[in-house]
């Protein structure tokens, strides 16, 4: 006989007898509909399965008692194929140490688990209740303190094996806690920190940059001279699986103020990756992964993590797994140029803060000083007629070679065309890593009157419309030993540092 087959389970076998048929009725009429009433949301917080159950997981919760006790209660078929037989003897092992509550039916498992002197046992009686005509075990734990052992969660796990049921908090409350108790401290830590123009922002804003993970070694060398904080010069999966296997190996600062990310943006990114991020089998598409075990790690109290606006269409899960440890978590893509500034280089951002009230800058109108006109050298000024083209100085696409020659072509053909603006314009266009290496993406700027010449921005240039402070500007063209592609492309992995010292200045403390 199969389950399905049992009478006691479904109250009766066999067929079902035929009803007789009814006389027909005259329809009542139609009563209208009555809203439904909302639901009460429940002051009781189920208990998640075991993520990793050693034989069956089942539900339970955790109430507070009248007295202002704390009691855990289980019920269920579980408990059975678990061995907890209904009005049967189980000892329950309470043990603060390590968080957790265990029953255990063998005497002397009990007896074992028990030398601990931070463990308490107690016997405990299985109540039960019947269900369909079978005895369901039911345990109601209670005890004076309970809530302290379990490091006043209200979200368990619970995982069972035959005879024994172990009972311990949610991890991701227990980091949500230790975050708000956290000593107050004004670090920041920044992975994939390139040149450290975010720490520099953040540093703007109050925060200390105190370490920093980059595998570039120019990068790690500008965000030394400019921060004098300690560089672990490597990839971030490497530190995020070095301190899985051996934990403290990095020593990584436990609850910093704020953690920044500038993720690697190629498997995201337009030109790099052709924008198809998760699917795109690219060999940075991994890094936000690391990201988020190196978070796990860290446990910061905020997090800053900036990237191509790409990003945030296939950052769902990440922003999922941020709201399941606790945080309040807020994404979106910001202009400086509709910020009040004259660099036009939108990036993705997202800020996961511990306690809420984050909110991003809102638009405003330009700044003063802030137009292109205002922060770029003039049209005839001496220095650019001395500078190489390759260096900002103008040259003409009437050129037989050259730049010149290059932008004639770009500028015939129909298959791409250069980015190019004006003095009298409202923004700066973006400036890319790639600004001067090989056939630059530009941005180039056309002469306002001579309009056969057109050039690139001078590094002095790129400094004021991304608001680098003069200290780092140096960092950077010490660690790029003057050449102009080097330091483009560690400009070209920073951020405007103005907007994001503003953004750092508003997460809550």
């Amino acid at each position: 006989m199969s389950f399905f087959d049992l009478p006691d389970v479904f109250g009766g076998g066999g067929k079902p007898k035929a009803k007789p048929k009814a006389k027909p009725q005259a329809k009542p009429k139609a009563k209208p509909k009555a809203k439904p009433k909302a639901r009460k949301k429940s002051k009781v917080t189920r208990v998640p399965p075991s993520a990793l159950p050693l034989l069956a997981a089942g539900g339970g919760r955790m109430v507070t008692a009248g007295r202002g006790g704390t009691r855990i209660f289980l019920e269920g078929l579980w408990l059975l194929r678990s061995g907890f037989e209904a009005f049967g003897e189980a000892t329950v092992l309470f043990d603060a140490k390590r968080r957790r509550v265990t029953l255990v039916l063998d005497p002397k498992i009990a007896e074992a688990l028990s030398s601990d002197a931070s463990t308490q046992a107690v016997q405990k009686r299985v109540s039960g209740k019947i269900k369909r005509g079978q005895k369901v075990p039911v345990i109601d734990i209670e005890r004076q303190g309970l809530s302290t052992i379990l490091g006043g969660a209200t979200e368990l796990v619970i995982q069972s094996r035959r005879g024994q049921i172990v009972i311990t908090p949610s991890e991701a409350e227990i980091m949500a806690k230790e975050r708000v108790q956290a000593k107050p401290n004004n670090y920041e830590i920044s992975l994939y920190s390139g040149a450290g123009l975010l720490s520099t922002a953040a540093h703007q804003a109050g925060a200390k940059p105190v370490l920093a993970i980059e595998k570039w070694d120019r990068a790690a060398d500008a965000f030394w001279a400019t921060h004098q904080a300690p560089v672990i010069e490597a990839g971030v999966e490497a530190v995020a699986l070095g301190e899985a296997s051996d934990p403290g190996r990095f020593a990584l600062p436990r609850n910093p103020w704020l953690l920044t990310a500038g993720v690697p943006c190629e498997p995201y990114s337009k030109l790099g990756g052709k924008g198809i991020g998760a699917v795109d089998p690219h060999c940075l598409a991994d890094q936000v992964y690391w990201t988020l075990l190196v978070i796990l790690r860290t446990n910061p109290i905020n997090i800053l993590i900036e990237n191509v606006p790409g990003f945030l269409k296939y950052a769902g899960g990440f922003v999922r797994a941020l709201q399941v440890l606790g945080y309040h978590v807020h994404s979106t893509v910001v202009d400086p140029s509709k910020l009040g500034y004259a660099a036009g280089r939108e990036r993705g951002v997202i800020v996961a803060t511990t306690k809420a009230g984050f909110k991003f800058p809102p638009e405003r109108a330009k700044r003063k000083g802030q137009r292109p006109a205002d922060l770029l050298l003039k049209p005839d000024s001496p220095s650019l007629f001395k500078l190489s083209e390759r260096q900002g100085g103008w040259f003409s696409t009437k050129a037989k070679a050259g730049l010149g020659k290059s932008m004639r072509g770009w500028l015939e053909r129909a298959t791409w065309k250069p980015v190019s603006f004006e003095y009298t314009d409202d923004r700066v266009p973006a400036i890319t890593k790639n600004m001067y290496k090989g056939n630059p993406q530009g941005p180039y700027l056309r002469h306002p009157k001579k309009r056969d010449l057109y050039r690139l921005l001078t590094l002095g240039e790129i400094e004021r419309v991304h608001g680098v402070p003069t200290e780092a500007a140096r960092a950077i063209f010490e660690a790029g030993e003057g050449n102009y592609n080097l330091i483009t492309q560690l400009y070209g992995q920073g951020v405007h540092v103005p907007l994001f010292r503003e953004i750092v200045a508003r997460i809550p403390r």
